[in-house]
């Protein structure tokens, strides 16, 4: 049996598109069964904002079948989430992902303008780079300084998670960059609107043994020209073994003053950001191939060698007269030369500070 802050840590390692797997093994261990169901909606409400769970709305009005993320990007108030499509709040059932209790939103009108091409832009991106992607435009006009020292305390819990991993795949990791702690209280005070944009693919081929998922979040501020991001990468490969990458990358980038207007500032922003990921994902790439190499290769199984040869000519003769091949090849020797170990469970996270 397991205690509930076991069960909240198990929650939150779900890897992607098999979370409902988790919380039916969990709910036959569990302890305390009787708050299990209460544990299972606030535990919700937190895996979905974290995961940039995705939500469709029906059409209203002029507006289409359309999808919205939930984060805190998108958050109006407590248990309340923003449609920017249709410009309307609402409540979400964290069981279902079903949207429920609309009202009206108002988005400011000094914001509006930008946030739509910020919207086209990334949408044109995303459509290009990420087929099963979603992606939003948020506008919020809480503190960015607030989220940065938020994002910092993540990444601080990110690098006490990862002591102690080998210092060889730390080498090949991917570099990561935070803002310089004075350009960052040289920010403090500043408040305003500024923009959030959201991106989320996953891909379910339990099939195949193996899901995953991207998520990149970038935060705009037209202030002081900052644009600050994230990526996470999450993938899990689990056919007769259990593999998991875990790779987060963090940026800050800035873009020119003599972008005035909003659709240049937009499609620069855009640009960049597209750029930036472009990048992370050669380096991923290539850091995997270095894996491919290393780690990963102690966990393929080796196939059995034997000292035997077999005569082809035998074999083609025996074909030809169409006698019985399997009486020739039951004589073989196709005994192991060597035991191999067996196939491990490893976790793999691939992070540079």
């Amino acid at each position: 049996m397991v205690t509930m802050n076991q069960v909240v840590e198990l929650i939150h390692l779900a890897p992607p598109g098999q979370l409902k797997e988790v919380f039916d093994d969990l709910s036959i261990i569990v302890d305390d069964k009787e708050h299990f169901p209460d544990l299972l909606k606030d535990e919700l409400q937190r895996f979905n904002r974290q995961q940039f769970a995705v939500v469709q709305h029906e059409p209203f009005q002029d507006v289409p079948v359309h999808t919205s993320i939930i984060s805190k990007g998108s958050e109006d108030r407590e248990h309340r989430y923003v449609d920017y499509e249709t410009e309307r709040s609402f409540i979400l059932d964290d069981t279902t992902l079903n949207p429920v209790e609309y009202a009206p939103y108002n988005i400011a009108e000094g914001s509006r303008i930008l946030r739509k091409e910020l919207e086209k832009s990334l949408k044109a991106y995303v459509k290009d780079s990420y087929p099963t992607g979603h992606c939003q435009v948020s506008v919020s006009a809480i503190n960015p300084q607030a989220l940065v020292l938020e994002a910092k305390d993540s990444l601080d819990q990110v690098r006490t998670n990862s002591e102690g991993l080998d210092e060889g795949l730390n080498k090949e990791g991917i570099e990561q960059t935070v803002p310089p702690p004075v350009q960052t209280a040289a920010r403090e005070g500043q408040v305003g609107s500024f923009f959030i944009l959201e991106i989320v693919a996953e891909l379910d081929n339990k099939a195949n043994f193996w899901t995953g998922k991207w998520q990149s979040e970038w935060k705009v501020d037209p202030t002081i020209r900052s644009v600050t991001g994230r990526m996470n990468v999450d993938v899990h490969y689990f056919e007769q073994t259990n593999v998991r990458l875990q790779s987060r990358h963090s940026i800050q980038s800035e873009f020119p003053l003599r972008l005035k207007d909003d659709r240049s500032i937009a499609s620069y922003i855009v640009t960049r950001v597209a750029n930036i990921e472009q990048t992370y994902h050669q380096k991923l790439f290539n850091t995997i191939c270095t894996l491919d190499q290393d780690s990963l290769k102690r966990l393929r199984r080796v196939l059995p060698a034997s000292g035997s040869k077999i005569d082809w000519d035998q074999v083609q003769s025996d074909i030809y007269n169409d006698t019985t091949l399997g009486q020739n090849v039951s004589q073989i020797d196709i005994s192991p030369a060597y035991v191999y170990e067996p196939i491990m469970t490893q976790t793999i996270h691939v992070q540079k500070e």
